[in-house]
């Protein structure tokens, strides 16, 4: 009964079933390099944690551009649905325009609402991909967050600067690998992941071996 039992499951699973996926993210991110156009913001690293320290805009119409924010790798194919900017701080006048880039252009900023109390804005969110067409490669290297800040008297204090994307993983599929073994006795079960529209392999992602609905093991492919 073992036997027959195991025979039926690789059958089923060697059809290679495709896995349609909800909606995943990846945040929040803090980012590690900052340069800023000039003196016009000082302490530019201290927008990198929340510690009560401040990157501070001086100068009207001066960035301070942030990157390297380590975001983990998005599966290729998928889709972008939106960017979340989270930015602590106060001010006493000034206010900041936020405006992300992949490498070249900007997209048209979002201005901060900033008030004298040290608060957290949310900028975007899960639907909001900020009037551009983004792919999962341009969050590897050459993501930059830029705050400019505004033409008005006062100062900005910006305490900690974060970034979350949410995004639609592409379809996969799943094909179990032929299963052979003796009664009694024990065999290995070994699985390929996919992207179903490139067969490009998915490594980290964990799989879970069952028989007749009892779990007997799991893996995480490489």
């Amino acid at each position: 009964k073992l036997l027959f039992a195991l025979s039926a499951a690789v059958m089923l699973l060697a059809a290679a079933p495709i896995l349609s996926v909800s909606a995943d993210s990846v945040g929040y991110y803090s980012p590690t390099k900052a340069t800023s156009n000039g003196p016009g913001w000082t302490n530019p690293i201290y927008s990198f944690a929340s510690d009560n320290l401040y990157a501070t805009a001086r100068k009207n119409n001066r960035h301070l551009k942030l990157s390297s924010f380590n975001i983990p790798a998005i599966p290729g194919g998928a889709v972008i649905n939106g960017i979340e900017v989270t930015v602590e701080g106060f001010t006493t006048g000034t206010q900041a325009a936020v405006a992300l880039s992949a490498g070249s252009s900007f997209t048209t900023p979002k201005s901060t609402t900033f008030t004298s109390t040290e608060s957290t804005l949310t900028l975007g969110g899960p639907t909001d991909a900020w009037g551009k067409t983004w792919s999962a490669t341009d969050f590897q290297n050459k993501f930059t967050v830029k705050l400019t800040a505004a033409a008005t008297l006062g100062l900005l204090s910006v305490d900690h600067v974060q970034v979350k994307v949410y995004y639609t993983p592409p379809n996969t599929t799943l094909v179990l690998n032929p299963v052979f073994g003796d009664y009694g006795s024990t065999t290995t079960m070994t699985a390929r992941l996919t992207e179903t529209a490139t067969q490009a392999a998915l490594s980290g992602k964990t799989v879970n071996f069952t028989l007749n609905g009892a779990s007997v093991g799991s893996d995480i492919t490489d």
